[in-house]
């Protein structure tokens, strides 16, 4: 019942505002989504669109829309040389910006980014150190920031996207994510130093879903301004 009034109350205020209902996304689905809800490892959590990427966008219109969010999740079409299509992204636990470069996650607490091959069903995880080893910083690099960069995740990069957000690649050389012995991440064209196109980019925030009590008092307010707006003079 509180799903069904939630959505009339929106569906009120954007006949209020003169606005139309979102379009569905090309890429989220309701099978992506939880798959990515396991990989995070929480059901808790709701993802809200911040970015779509349209013809001509840069790597400045990412941050302009992403930029101080929190945690997000990016989501990219790619496709490698020989036309094969890969659905990939990566998840960021902390806030896009354009001036921190290298963010460093040295404790282990703090090494939850990871990338994915949704495709091919693969999650790929920062690597801790290996306890004998004490390299502080082997595995630390989560994800570069600056303004001629969309996502980039590692350092050198494990999943990058260039300036123009139609370009990117996967280096594999940092170590900074734990790709299995053997494994082609992002298919076979892709393995390596590979190059692809990005056809499609969408990122959304990863924001906890709101307690019974709060997201009931917000449909109510909603209804109230939807009332509002509908009533004659």
């Amino acid at each position: 019942m509180l799903n069904a009034a939630r959505a009339a109350a929106l569906a009120g205020l954007l006949w209020c505002l003169g606005a139309a209902p979102a379009q569905a996304t090309p890429i989220l689905t309701a099978e992506l989504k939880t798959q990515l809800l396991g990989w995070l490892g929480r059901v808790d959590v709701r993802l809200d669109s911040l970015f779509v990427k349209k013809d001509g966008d840069t790597a400045a219109n990412f941050h302009a829309a992403v930029d101080g969010k929190g945690a997000t999740v990016s989501l990219l079409r790619a496709r490698d040389s020989d036309g094969n299509v890969w659905l990939i992204g990566g998840y960021n636990p902390q806030s896009w910006n354009v001036v921190d470069g290298d963010h460093v996650t040295v404790p282990e607490e703090e090494r939850t980014a990871f990338i994915f091959n949704a495709t091919a069903g693969h999650v790929y995880r920062q690597v801790p150190t290996p306890p004998d080893q004490g390299i502080p910083d082997y595995g630390a690099h989560q994800t570069y920031n600056c303004l001629q960069c969309g996502p980039a995740f590692g350092s050198g990069a494990d999943l990058l996207v260039t300036n123009d957000l139609t370009t990117g690649g996967s280096s594999l050389l940092t170590s900074y994510y734990s790709f299995e012995p053997g494994a082609e991440p992002f298919g076979s064209s892709l393995a390596g130093t590979g190059q692809f196109t990005y056809t499609a980019m969408e990122v959304y925030a990863v924001r906890p879903v709101p307690e019974p009590d709060t997201l009931a008092l917000v449909v109510a307010g909603l209804s109230v301004l939807a009332y509002a707006c509908r009533k004659p003079d």
